[in-house]
C-alpha cells in the first residue's frame, strides 16, 4: 500500500510536466494534392518541411516550441479534402494548415479550418472568392489573388500597345475568378475583350480547343491570354499548330497556372514538337525570388537536401510556414495568448488584420491586406533554341500596375517585331457625320421642338376652350415624357462609353415612366367619370397624376439601380467577320435578360391597364375624345414594343441595324403619340374660339350598347335621310345607311338601306332622344353623331341635307334635355 501511494504521488507530479511537454509539440498539416502536377506538389511539400526544420533550429521565433508536420494528399477531390480537414481538426496540437494547391479544393478546406479555428495559408490558391473574410475568416495566402493578377496581366497587355485580347479560361474556380476579374478591369483602361472562351479542365485532347481556336482565327485576333493550367495549355498549343496559328504574328501568354510549364513539358509524354510550340510564350506570375541572402540560403539548402532547384511556388510555400510562426510568436510576446491556448486552438487568430504581421521572407517583404498579399508580377519569356528551352524574366508589373521592361522580348522564331493585336478589322461607330444617323438626329430634334412648341402653345392658350375642357397638367407631363424620349437619340448616337451605356440603360424607361404615369392617371379618371354618373363633374386632380408618375418612375429606377449594382451594362466588343464594334451589355447575359424581362413585364402591364381603361371610355361621347386618341397611341406603342423585342432579342443584328430599328420605332411611337395627344389639342387651342362658336355640343352620354332602345323593330315611319357613315377607328370603312327619326318611339335609328321602311320586322340600331349626341365637323357635308354610345362620322348628300338633319336632331335632343342639360364633360 505505501508503494501504491508513492506511485500515485509521483504520477501527480510528473503528469503536468508530460502534458506541458505535449503542449509544446505543435503540428502543421501540409495538405497539397499531388495527382495533377506531382513534381510541383512534391517541391512545395519539401519546401514546407525545410521551413519547419529551420524554425525549429532558430530559438528566436518560437522558443521552447517544436514544430512537427503531417502530409496528407486529398487528390484534388472536395469530399476527400473535407475529410482531411476534419481529421486534422480533431487531432490534438494541429495549429496550422498549409494548402491546398487549387482554389476549387482550398475553399472547402478553408471552411473546415474556420470551424476548428485553425489558421490556413495557401501558396497557390488565387481565387478572389477566398478574399471574403466573412466566409473564410482564418484563411490567408502568400501569393497575390487573381483580383490583383488580372489587372496586372491586363496592364502588361495594354503596356505593350495591344488593345484587343482574347481570353481562354478554365471552367473551375481559378479560371472563372480570373476571367471575371480581368473582364471587369479591362474596360477601365480601354482594353477590349472581344472573345471570352471557356474550356473544361482538365482538357483531354487538343480537339477540346478546336471550336475556340476556330473562333479566334475567324475573327482575326492575335493576342491570346490563357487563364488555365500548363497541361491544358500544351494541348491548346497542339491544336493551334494544327490550325497554323503558331507563328510570329501570334502572341500567347499564360497566367500563373502555367508556372510549372517548363518542368511539365520536359516530362515523358511530351515531345520536342510540344517544346517548339511554346517558343515565344510568356508566363505570368507573382515575383517569387527576392535575390537576397535569405533566398540564396534557401536555394542552397534545398539543393543540398533534395538535389535540385525548387519548383514554382515552393518559396511561397516556405513563407507560408514562416507567416504562421511569426504570427503566433507575436501573440505570445505580447501576452495575447498562451501556449496551451494555441495548442488547443483557442488563440485569437481572427481578424487576420490583427493576427498576421509583416516580415521579411525569402520572397521579399511579406505584407498582408486582410489576408491577401500584394506583390509585383514577373513576365517570363520562353525561348526554344537549338532543341532546348530557356526562360528569361523580361519585365515586371509593379504594384501601381505599370509594366517595366527589363530585357528584349522575343516572339515565335526569335522575332522581335511586336505583332498586331488583330488583322485590322475596321471599327463600326454610329457616327454623327454619317448620313443615316444625322437624318435621325435632325428628325428627333424637330420632334423635340414641336413637342416643346406644343407645350408652350397650351400654356399660352390655357384659357382656351380646348385647354379648359381637358387637362393642362396632363399634357405638360406628356410633353416632358416625349422630350426625354426625343433626347435619347444622343445617348444612342456616337461612340459607346461607360456613360452612354448608363444613359441607354435608363433614359427610355424614365421617359416612358413620365408618359405612362400621366396617361394611367388620366385614363383611370376618365373611366371613373364615365362609369359613375355622380362623379361626372369631378375634374382630374394634380396629386393623383403626380403620385402615379412618381410611383412608376421610382419602381423603374429601383429595378435599374439594382441592375446597375448587380451587373451594369458596359461597353462590350462585338466582332463579326468584317468589322468590330462596341455595344452595351452586362457581363452576364442571363442577368441582362432577367432585368430586361422584369422591366418589360411591369411596364407592359401598365400599358395594358391604360389600354383597358381607354377601351372602356373610348366610345363614350365627349367633345375632344382624348380616350379614343390616347387609345390609338397606346396600341401603336404596344405594336412598336413588340417589333423591337422581336428584332433586337430574337435576331442577331449588327450595331447599325439595331440602332436604326430602335431609333426608327421610337421615332414613330413618339410622332404618333405627339399627334394624338399634345399637338392635336395645341392646334385646337388656336383654331377654336373660346365660346365654341359653330359647334353644337350637347350633354355627354354614358349610354353604352344595350342600355337604350337598341335593335328595336320599327313601330312607324318617321323622317328618313340617306347617309353614309363610318364608325370611329383605324380599320372601319364607310357604309350606306338610312337615318330615321321616329317621333312616336322618341328615338332615332340607323337602318340598312335595303330595309323595307314599311315592314314591322325591320331591325336597326336605335337610341332614345336623351341618349344621343351631335357635333359639327370641319368637313362641309359631314358631322359627328353618337348613337347608343358609339361614335360615327356621318356624311350627308350635300351641305343643305346636312343642315336639315342637324337642325332636326338638335331640336329633338334639346327638347328632351330642356331643364336638365349639362355641359360637355372634360376628359
Amino acid at each position: 500500500m505505501p508503494h501504491e501511494r508513492l506511485l500515485c504521488l509521483l504520477a501527480l507530479c510528473i503528469l503536468p510536466a508530460i502534458v506541458a511537454a505535449n503542449m509544446n509539440q505543435w503540428t502543421i498539416g501540409i495538405v497539397i494534392s499531388n495527382n495533377i502536377i506531382p513534381s510541383m506538389a512534391q517541391s512545395m511539400n519539401q519546401s514546407a518541411q525545410l521551413a519547419i526544420r529551420n524554425i525549429n533550429n532558430d530559438n528566436t521565433i518560437l522558443p521552447g516550441i517544436t514544430l512537427n508536420y503531417v502530409y496528407m494528399n486529398p487528390n484534388t477531390a472536395q469530399d476527400q479534402v473535407v475529410a482531411t480537414g476534419i481529421a486534422l481538426g480533431t487531432t490534438p496540437g494541429v495549429v496550422g494548415i498549409i494548402g491546398e494547391f487549387f482554389s476549387s479544393v482550398t475553399e472547402p478546406l478553408a471552411l473546415v479550418s474556420r470551424a476548428f479555428n485553425i489558421t490556413q495559408c495557401s501558396p497557390t490558391a488565387t481565387d478572389p472568392t477566398l478574399s471574403d473574410k466573412t466566409t473564410y475568416s482564418t484563411f490567408f495566402r502568400t501569393v497575390p489573388p487573381d483580383n490583383y493578377q488580372a489587372p496586372a496581366i491586363a496592364s502588361y497587355i495594354y503596356g505593350m500597345g495591344w488593345r484587343n485580347v482574347v481570353l481562354v479560361y478554365s471552367d473551375d474556380a481559378y479560371g472563372t475568378g480570373l476571367q471575371n476579374a480581368f473582364t471587369t478591369f479591362a474596360p477601365t483602361i480601354g482594353l477590349n475583350v472581344p472573345l471570352s472562351l471557356q474550356y473544361h479542365t482538365p482538357a483531354s485532347a487538343p480537339s477540346d480547343f478546336a471550336s475556340s481556336l476556330s473562333s479566334i482565327r475567324q475573327r482575326g485576333y492575335r493576342i491570346i491570354a490563357f487563364l488555365g493550367y500548363d497541361t491544358d495549355l500544351l494541348l491548346f498549343m497542339r491544336q493551334a499548330r494544327a490550325y497554323n496559328m503558331i507563328d510570329s504574328s501570334y502572341m500567347y501568354l499564360c497566367s500563373d497556372g502555367c508556372s510549372s510549364l517548363l518542368t511539365t513539358v520536359s516530362n515523358p509524354g511530351y515531345t520536342a514538337a510540344d517544346q517548339a510550340n511554346i517558343d515565344g510564350v510568356n508566363l505570368f506570375g507573382a515575383t517569387e525570388s527576392a535575390n537576397t541572402a535569405l533566398s540564396s540560403s534557401y536555394l542552397s539548402q534545398f539543393n543540398s537536401l533534395y538535389g535540385g532547384a525548387p519548383g514554382p511556388n515552393s518559396m511561397f510555400c516556405y513563407d507560408c510556414v514562416y507567416a504562421i510562426a511569426h504570427a503566433f510568436n507575436n501573440l505570445l510576446v505580447n501576452n495575447l495568448t498562451t501556449v496551451s491556448a494555441i495548442y488547443n486552438r483557442q488563440a485569437p487568430i481572427t481578424p487576420l488584420s490583427q493576427f498576421l504581421i509583416p516580415f521579411t521572407g525569402i520572397t521579399g517583404l511579406v505584407n498582408f491586406t486582410n489576408g491577401d498579399r500584394i506583390d509585383t508580377y514577373a513576365v517570363t519569356n520562353i525561348r526554344y533554341q537549338s532543341n532546348a528551352l530557356s526562360s528569361t524574366i523580361i519585365g515586371t508589373v509593379q504594384e501601381n500596375l505599370v509594366f517595366q521592361s527589363q530585357s528584349t522580348q522575343y516572339f515565335y522564331g526569335g522575332s522581335t517585331t511586336v505583332p498586331a493585336d488583330d488583322i485590322g478589322l475596321p471599327e463600326v461607330v454610329v457616327a454623327y457625320n454619317s448620313g443615316g444617323p444625322i437624318v435621325l438626329v435632325i428628325l428627333y430634334v424637330i420632334g423635340l421642338l414641336i413637342t416643346l412648341g406644343s407645350a408652350c402653345a397650351l400654356i399660352v392658350n390655357r384659357g382656351s376652350r380646348a385647354v379648359q375642357r381637358t387637362s393642362l397638367l396632363y399634357y405638360l407631363f406628356v410633353a416632358l415624357g416625349l422630350s426625354i424620349s426625343w433626347i435619347s437619340i444622343f445617348g444612342f448616337t456616337g461612340r459607346v462609353s461607360v456613360t452612354t451605356c448608363a444613359i441607354q440603360q435608363k433614359i427610355l424607361w424614365i421617359a416612358f415612366s413620365v408618359y405612362a404615369g400621366a396617361v394611367l392617371a388620366r385614363s383611370y379618371w376618365a373611366w371613373r367619370n364615365f362609369e359613375n354618373r355622380r362623379l361626372q363633374q369631378i375634374p382630374i386632380k394634380s396629386m393623383p397624376m403626380i403620385c402615379s408618375i412618381i410611383i412608376l418612375i421610382v419602381t423603374n429606377i429601383i429595378i435599374l439601380a439594382s441592375w446597375s449594382q448587380s451587373d451594369a451594362p458596359v461597353p462590350t466588343t462585338i466582332t463579326t467577320d468584317t468589322n468590330w464594334y462596341l455595344e452595351c451589355h452586362s457581363t452576364s447575359s442571363s442577368t441582362e435578360l432577367r432585368y430586361a424581362t422584369v422591366l418589360l413585364v411591369i411596364n407592359g402591364i401598365i400599358l395594358l391597364f391604360i389600354t383597358w381603361f381607354n377601351g372602356l371610355s373610348s366610345s363614350v361621347t365627349c367633345e375632344y375624345m382624348e380616350s379614343e386618341w390616347t387609345d390609338y397611341a397606346n396600341k401603336f406603342i404596344i405594336i412598336c414594343a413588340i417589333i423591337v423585342i422581336i428584332i433586337l432579342y430574337g435576331t442577331s443584328g449588327t450595331l447599325l441595324s439595331n440602332y436604326y430599328v430602335r431609333m426608327l420605332v421610337v421615332f414613330m411611337a413618339n410622332a404618333l403619340t405627339l399627334y394624338c395627344t399634345l399637338f392635336r389639342i395645341a392646334y385646337l387651342s388656336f383654331a377654336q374660339e373660346d365660346d365654341g362658336q359653330g359647334r353644337h355640343s350637347i350633354v355627354a352620354s354614358t349610354a353604352r350598347p344595350g342600355t337604350s332602345a337598341s335593335n328595336k323593330k320599327k313601330a312607324g315611319v318617321g323622317k328618313s335621310f340617306d347617309i353614309v357613315i363610318k364608325q370611329k377607328g383605324f380599320f372601319n370603312v364607310w357604309v350606306r345607311r338610312n337615318l330615321v327619326v321616329l317621333a312616336q318611339e322618341q328615338a332615332i335609328c340607323l337602318f340598312p338601306p335595303a330595309d323595307n321602311m314599311e315592314s314591322d320586322e325591320t331591325l336597326g340600331m336605335c337610341c332614345e332622344f336623351e341618349d344621343f349626341w351631335i357635333e359639327d365637323s370641319t368637313e362641309p357635308d359631314c358631322f359627328r353623331l353618337a348613337i347608343d354610345g358609339i361614335m360615327y362620322m356621318v356624311q350627308a348628300r350635300d351641305l343643305q341635307n346636312k343642315l336639315a338633319i342637324m337642325e332636326l336632331l338638335y331640336n329633338r335632343n334639346e327638347n328632351e334635355a330642356a331643364g336638365d342639360a349639362k355641359p360637355p364633360m372634360q376628359t
